[in-house]
């Protein structure tokens, strides 16, 4: 199994989650049993040497699974992030902890690119600025037939009644905040 299925399965809500993280670490990461069951298998089949941590090269090899080609610098800004031992080796549980901020970048990514995408099909601009003329959004609302009460929620968004919303108040909108 490759490594990139963690990143692409959606956790259940019901699913049982276990808390990794140490003290030293900004933020907990919360992971399914399936989780941490396919990442232990990735972690193994990339220690070679079976030491119990991966180095430069062994991760290396985990991410050119992924597709990527790192240089020795992306490599070694990688293993500084996630390695709390500073010994230029990632262990298990920074091995999740690098998960975890790929999967969380990848995820702010893509739903950035979608929210963008979406604010440039109503009227607004790539660069997140431009506004949004509230009167198109119902339009569409209305056009598609949505179940959803925008009158209600441009109340809500569109707090100075002005009749145009710009990209922060979108992805309020939207549900990306």
């Amino acid at each position: 199994m490759k490594i990139n299925t963690l990143f692409a399965h959606a956790v259940p809500a019901d699913a049982p989650k276990v808390r990794f993280g140490s003290a030293r670490r900004y933020h907990q990461m919360t992971f399914t049993e399936r989780d941490i069951k396919e990442s232990r298998e990735a972690f193994e089949r990339f220690d070679r040497d079976r030491s119990g941590t991966l180095d430069l090269w062994e991760l290396r090899a985990a991410l050119q699974d992924l597709g990527k080609e790192p240089t020795e610098d992306e490599l070694s800004m990688l293993i500084s992030a996630v390695d709390d031992e500073h010994d230029g080796e990632v262990d298990f549980e920074a091995f999740l902890g690098l998960i975890d901020h790929l999967r969380k970048r990848y995820s702010v990514d893509r739903e950035d690119v979608e929210t963008v995408s979406a604010f440039v099909a109503m009227g607004g601009n790539p660069d997140k600025t431009g506004e949004i003329n509230t009167e198109k959004l119902k339009s569409v609302v209305k056009d598609y037939k949505l179940k959803i009460n925008i009158e209600e929620l441009l109340a809500d968004i569109d707090s100075d009644g002005s009749g145009y919303i710009d990209y922060e108040e979108f992805k309020a909108l939207m549900g990306s905040d």
